[in-house]
């Protein structure tokens, strides 16, 4: 008898200890569940069905397609692709383009002062010399002035644009921040302008011109032969003669009287070549040139 009574009071603590792990096992594991439920509920589901639904859901407008290139240094075939695109000189799809391009360079923080080139551009001075000039203003650089002709203003544009503030002006601007933030956020005169206006080199200029000041454009066009004497009288222009104004226009970088000019465009490749390796815009070095120049 006392082996008996001994046996049942070792298995008696042993089923209690035992149902205990148990129930705190199960407790556990039911926790865990709502816990993965709850967090299944704040996650976005991952379908690609249900995102393109959504989006479809909450967008108003035409759908567009972003084309992404990835390539190592030009594009080739942009010849084909300029055809595919359509995209036309002069027109609203080239102001769209541009707003595209300063908007991508706003989201970069460390970008205060914003330049459009074109594909034949080139620099006339260093990049020492140009980062100084353009940060040490604090203009942008619009070329901006009367169209003395009055043949490409639409009456339409009014009253948002009315004809005696109607300017034009070369399209190669250098804007600071708040004024390509401006150009961004603009809802008002590009609507008219796409539906009016077939000439958007004078969009910048009517948008930014009221209330703003600017100095002319830093860009200067010349022809193709690009000498040395020509590049040099450019360097050496240090002030511009609006004919519509009837007035000269001294060039400065802050305050001081400065070149007007810091770019050149209509380049040829062969006419860069040779401002490369004279050195005119920084140390020439001939195992930095393109593979297809080798």
């Amino acid at each position: 008898m006392p082996k008996k009574t001994i046996s049942l009071s070792i298995r008696h603590p042993l089923r209690l200890g035992l149902k205990l792990v148990i129930s705190i096992s199960a407790l556990l594991s039911f926790l865990a569940l709502i816990r993965l439920h709850s967090q299944s509920k704040l996650q976005p589901s991952v379908s690609p069905s249900r995102i393109s639904d959504t989006l479809n859901d909450n967008f108003e407008g035409s759908p567009k397609i972003a084309f992404l290139f990835l390539v190592h240094e030009n594009l080739p075939l942009d010849f084909l692709w300029h055809s595919f695109f359509k995209v036309a000189w002069g027109e609203s799809s080239m102001i769209e383009a541009e707003r595209l391009l300063l908007e991508a360079a706003l989201d970069d923080p460390a970008n205060q002062r914003f330049v459009l080139l074109s594909d034949s551009c080139v620099p006339l001075y260093n990049f020492s010399y140009i980062n100084n000039y353009l940060m040490s203003s604090p203009k942008s650089f619009v070329d901006s002035f009367l169209d003395v002709k009055e043949f490409r203003y639409n009456p339409m544009m009014s009253p948002v644009i009315p004809k005696h503030k109607w300017r034009k002006g070369s399209q190669w601007i250098t804007l600071v921040k708040r004024h390509a933030e401006v150009v961004v956020d603009d809802e008002i005169v590009f609507p008219v302008f796409k539906k009016f206006c077939k000439f958007s080199y004078c969009f910048l200029k009517n948008l930014l011109g009221e209330g703003i000041q600017t100095d002319g454009t830093l860009l200067h066009s010349i022809m193709p032969n690009n000498s040395h004497e020509q590049i040099k009288k450019i360097k050496d222009i240090n002030y511009v003669y609006y004919e519509s104004e009837h007035q000269n226009e001294w060039c400065r970088a802050n305050s001081i009287l400065a070149p007007c000019f810091l770019f050149a465009r209509k380049f040829s490749r062969g006419a860069a070549m040779r401002l490369w390796t004279d050195g005119m815009v920084g140390p020439y070095d001939a195992t930095a040139l393109p593979d297809a120049l080798t």
